[in-house]
């Protein structure tokens, strides 16, 4: 079973830089980097890509990464450029988008498209119709719960369109749930870090 791992959290660009590297010494299948980690909320998109481009230059090429657009302490959303800019380095796999907007995933997927990197959708209520324009999957927080009607959807849509829109719809009352519970922990986390 492929083991993927994130846990550059600091805001020093040496520390990541430390974190990356230990993290891969583990022998993981791929690092997962924490867009929010790379820029400030307030930083523009060139800030941002310039700070990556200097952890690029500072980690192995053959670590295989990964990007996660986490939630807390405040979204990064990378734009449909700056992704594209990403996965034309040739360093990046996959992305795990929590932009929950089908429009804005639709742009991703035009953008990286040729390219290696593939997108997951982070939010259950966008899920199908995410899987209809072509995401590779889904990689939320409600896997741990039901994986099995994850599997089914992703599986089975096109086949079977009455019942995929049904479990949608499930899927998404359920994850009502994950928001609730996920937001308690991160800010439970984030507590526990600054005490």
């Amino acid at each position: 079973m492929p083991v993927i791992a994130s846990g550059h959290v600091s805001g020093r660009f040496r520390s990541q830089v430390e974190d990356i590297l230990a993290i891969a010494a583990q022998k993981v299948d791929a690092v997962v980097l924490v867009t929010n980690r790379i820029g400030k909320i307030t930083d523009s998109d060139r800030h941002w890509k310039r700070n990556m481009e200097m952890i690029l230059k500072n980690i192995p090429e053959d670590i295989p990464l990964g990007l996660y657009e986490c939630p807390y302490p405040y979204k990064w959303i990378l734009s449909p450029e700056l992704l594209k800019w990403c996965a034309e380095t040739g360093r990046f796999h996959f992305l795990k988008d929590t932009s929950c907007d089908v429009e804005n995933i639709r742009s991703k997927l035009l953008a990286v498209k040729g390219t290696n990197l593939k997108i997951y959708n982070a939010n259950a209520t966008t899920l199908l119709e995410t899987l209809k324009l072509g995401v590779s999957g889904y990689s939320g927080i409600m896997t741990n719960f039901h994986p099995e009607l994850y599997q089914w959807l992703f599986e089975n849509w096109d086949r079977y369109p009455d019942l995929a829109e049904k479990l949608e719809g499930f899927l998404s009352i359920s994850s009502l749930i994950e928001k609730q519970i996920f937001i308690q922990s991160m800010q439970n986390t984030a507590s526990h870090f600054t005490a």
